[in-house]
Parts: structure tokens; C-alpha cells; sequence
């Protein structure tokens, strides 16, 4: 989505979308993130951020660290 903001005019919409993507990307809560972006129900914020192979990695890092612990 980053590449779309950048290749034609950018909006509010796009600075919010891709402020969401990179707090996720770099590991902000979603409820956090929602209440930034003046969100009550964290669904409308989970539409803004797509699930990133680097989210996903450090997460199963997370839970890998608990279980051998």
C-alpha cells in the first residue's frame, strides 16, 4: 500500500493507513493504535493494517521463548 500512497496525490486517508501499517509492523498494540487514531472498535483499525511474514515471525519468536523458558 505504501508503494500506491507514494505513486499518486497522498491524503489523510493514505497517512493514516500507513501510519497503522508501520505501528503494526513495528509491533504497537492494535488497541493502541485504534485509540490514536480515534477508533472505538479495534475491527475498524484491524482493516487499515495487513498482517505482515515479519509480524507473524516475531510473534512465533515470542511464544518459541516462552515455551523453552
Amino acid at each position: 500500500m505504501l508503494r500506491t500512497c507514494i505513486s499518486r496525490k497522498s491524503g489523510p486517508h493514505c497517512a493514516r493507513h500507513t501510519f497503522a501499517t508501520l505501528a503494526i509492523e513495528y509491533g504497537m498494540p492494535i488497541d493502541i493504535i485504534a485509540k490514536i487514531l480515534g477508533h472505538t472498535n479495534t475491527n475498524m483499525t484491524r482493516r487499515y493494517a495487513k498482517i505482515s511474514e515479519a509480524n507473524i515471525n516475531r510473534e512465533m519468536q515470542k511464544i518459541g521463548e516462552i515455551l523453552t523458558a
